[in-house]
């Protein structure tokens, strides 16, 4: 039934749907390693044969967040569809590199997660957690593949966010009403703005020497 409830099509009833489907997901893999290792594994069928083989549930997830946050109309439910699906990104990706190697592994997610967080129409809550979410893909990360490793995520959020307007969205989100519902996702190795500010420290030798550096 849970899986059922994170298949559905893209209409507006069934994203409703699929965001109580994804809060019973995100409790389920919260400090659950062998959950989150075996749930990344799951693939769902294509809503229409015309949409081609199946997709794995995580980029699923992506797409339907995507779909809440392409949506203009303002219909009723879109305002909480973006943090559900996000919460449930924040605790599958922490402390969970294969999480955060799946997600990096199609290129657009890393491109929308940067415009999520640059987006000034977005809620505090979503650039935060969005931000949060990229400070996984950083601190979790342990490929060596070039592209995909934890320097071209920092690098990415240096040239396109800029390191001060990012550290910015986790101080709006701890200073907001709505931190308390967020920091229920983090996992038992939170990603505090000092821990991130920390591992963003990286020198990028092969693009001139470049440090990623933030002072709290």
């Amino acid at each position: 039934m849970l899986l059922h409830g994170l298949a559905l099509s893209e209409s507006n009833g069934d994203l409703e749907t699929c965001c109580g489907a994804a809060s019973v997901l995100t409790y389920i893999l919260k400090d659950n390693s062998w959950c989150k290792e075996r749930v990344l594994q799951i693939e769902l069928e294509a809503p229409t044969p015309s949409f081609g083989a199946p997709e794995l549930l995580l980029h699923r997830i992506v797409r339907y967040l995507a779909v809440a946050s392409s949506d203009k109309d303002g219909k009723p439910g879109f305002s909480y569809v973006q943090p559900v699906m996000l919460k449930l990104l924040v605790t599958w990706l922490a402390d969970c590199p294969s999480a955060v190697q799946c997600f990096l592994n199609s290129r657009p997610h890393l491109t929308y997660l940067l415009e999520l967080v640059s987006n000034t129409s977005s809620t505090v809550c979503v650039m935060g957690l969005a931000a949060f979410i990229l400070g996984e893909c950083v601190i979790y990360n342990k490929s060596s593949e070039s592209g995909k490793d934890a320097i071209t995520v920092a690098d990415a959020i240096s040239q396109k966010i800029g390191l001060a307007s990012y550290f910015l969205k986790f101080d709006k989100m701890q200073r907001s009403s709505l931190f308390s519902s967020a920091k229920s996702a983090e996992s038992h190795k939170p990603l505090t703005r000092s821990a991130a500010a920390s591992t963003l420290e990286i020198e990028d030798v092969a693009e001139d020497d470049i440090y990623l550096q933030h002072s709290c």
